[in-house]
């Protein structure tokens, strides 16, 4: 892994030159390994404080093929050009100011976390504040289509299309998107906290924007690797017609959801966590945009493994 990894490192950087690649991939082969995934992880952070518009790669799977990684690799590009030619342009602010965001009572609710511990799929709707909510859906909803970036895969097993926005353009859009820079930093922080709390572990959030455009989609995938252990998908699509697609399944027990806002849904990851998204149907309205804000709380396996046991949470 070490050698393809470094070889598609090597292709990736000579066609990317400003990029910063980060190994975070899962090993089975022994403690030594994992001691480098944790230098990497420090040379990582160090890096980043040093580069915060640096270009952030990360390399997941543990295939040995160099091809394989490098497909990897390009498709996990979390900042590309988009967003950077957007921001360049000096765009005029999208959306209004948020301070904050306000989350409604299923953040101090202990019956929240007993449910995940439970392995279940929640579904909390009026997640936060109203006002804030239209906020945020006024300011994804209002930034343009060039600031996206669109990623599609065609993994074995596993295919996707879908635009996103990820955290670490977060902190540059604050003063182009104010809204969802907010949003970005209440999960990174507040929730944050909460899950710490709510798991007795320390963590880190990994969070996107994510906006399904006609004939997007994702075939069925549980979320497992990364060390995630909790997902959050807050859901913020306003207007939609449900011929239009696009809602989020549950696989087992089987439940639809239709795209709908200020809706939050968190559920542990584990291997019986399989859901997907329907494409959203060609002939959908554009000024219908199905947006969410989604990610992961994600905690080393020790410290997990120390927090919850080694059966990990329940898989209901």
């Amino acid at each position: 892994m070490a050698d393809a990894a470094e070889l598609a490192f090597q292709r990736l950087v000579a066609a990317n030159p400003q990029a910063v690649v980060v190994g975070n991939g899962t090993s089975e082969h022994g403690s030594s390994e994992q001691q480098d995934a944790d230098a990497a992880e420090l040379a990582f952070q160090r890096l980043v404080a040093a580069n915060p518009d640096a270009v952030v790669v990360s390399v997941l799977g543990a295939s040995s093929d160099p091809a394989a990684v490098e497909e990897t690799l390009a498709r996990r590009v979390v900042n590309d050009a988009a967003v950077s030619t957007w921001l360049e342009s000096k765009p005029e602010m999208v959306g209004a100011p948020l301070p904050a965001l306000t989350p409604s009572g299923w953040l101090s609710n202990s019956s929240t976390v007993q449910a995940l511990r439970a392995g279940q799929l929640l579904r909390l709707e009026q997640a936060f504040d109203d006002a804030c909510a239209r906020s945020v859906h006024t300011a994804l909803g209002g930034l343009p289509e060039e600031a996206w970036s669109h990623h599609a895969s065609r993994q074995p097993g596993f295919q996707y299309a879908h635009s996103n926005i990820y955290c670490s353009d977060a902190s540059r859009l604050a003063s182009a998107c104010p809204a969802y820079a907010t949003a970005c930093r209440w999960f990174e922080r507040e929730g944050l906290t909460w899950f710490e709390a709510a798991f007795g572990c320390r963590g880190r959030v990994v969070v996107s924007a994510s906006w399904y455009r006609e004939g997007d989609y994702s075939t069925p995938h549980c979320d497992l690797g990364d060390l995630r252990r909790v997902a959050f998908v807050w859901h913020l699509t306003g207007e939609w017609d449900e011929r239009s697609g696009g809602d989020l399944v549950w696989c087992s027990p089987h439940r639809r959801f239709a795209p709908s806002f200020n809706t939050l849904f968190l559920f542990p990851v584990h291997g019986a966590s399989h859901h997907f998204v329907q494409p959203v149907a060609a002939g959908t309205p554009r000024a219908h945009r199905r947006l969410a804000i989604n990610g992961w709380f994600c905690c080393e396996d020790e410290a997990w493994e120390a927090a919850v046991g080694s059966a990990g949470l329940s898989e209901a």
